[in-house]
């Protein structure tokens, strides 16, 4: 699965603490007694499947794929052999990536956008005499362990030492055998002048 940590200490994948869903069973019990039906108990294993859950929140202080995040947001619901996330955001210090999926198998969907992301922000690159902005979005299909894809990834604004190196450009295309990762580069004219 995409999002699954690579971590050998066992621990979350995302690296948050663990709650009781006590409250939260205590509350639909409230409202399922009112219509007449027999309560959940808490503690108990529910079988999954006609239930669809849906949640919304925030994180701080998360770690992803080895990138540390301040926060983010996330929407998403899921359904026996099914999640859907409608929007997800992680945030740096300057800029963004947001996500959106759906999560089936073989029919899967994950669309990945950048929003205005800073390369000096990120843990791989800082302290590096490199900066620049990611732009741009990827289109993944299928089974996400082995995906087709689509898109365009930009690095825009792009210094070296203080000097301008011009922009690059990755773009992605399916053909019928194979994935093409295909690169191109604009220099600037103060570059190349040198």
């Amino acid at each position: 699965m995409l999002f699954r940590s690579r971590r050998s200490d066992g621990g979350s994948p995302v690296g948050v603490e663990r709650g009781s869903v006590d409250p939260g069973v205590h509350a639909v019990n409230t409202q399922v007694e009112r219509l007449g039906h027999i309560p959940l108990r808490t503690g108990a294993n529910v079988p999954l499947r006609r239930i669809q859950v849906t949640a919304t929140g925030s994180v701080r202080g998360i770690q992803w794929f080895d990138e540390k995040w301040l926060g983010g947001s996330f929407s998403l619901s899921y359904r026996p052999k099914v999640v859907e996330i409608s929007r997800a955001t992680l945030t740096k210090t300057k800029g963004a990536i947001g996500f959106q999926g759906v999560f089936k198998g073989a029919s899967s969907k994950l669309k990945l956008r950048s929003y205005g992301l800073k390369l000096e922000d990120l843990d791989h690159v800082q302290g590096a005499p490199v900066t620049g902005e990611i732009v741009g979005q990827v289109n993944l299909d299928g089974n996400l362990e082995h995906p087709t894809g689509q898109g365009q990834i930009r690095i825009i604004k792009t210094f070296f030492r203080n000097q301008p190196l011009g922009d690059s450009t990755i773009s992605i295309h399916e053909t019928k055998d194979r994935t093409e990762f295909l690169r191109s580069e604009e220099h600037t004219s103060e570059l190349q002048s040198h």
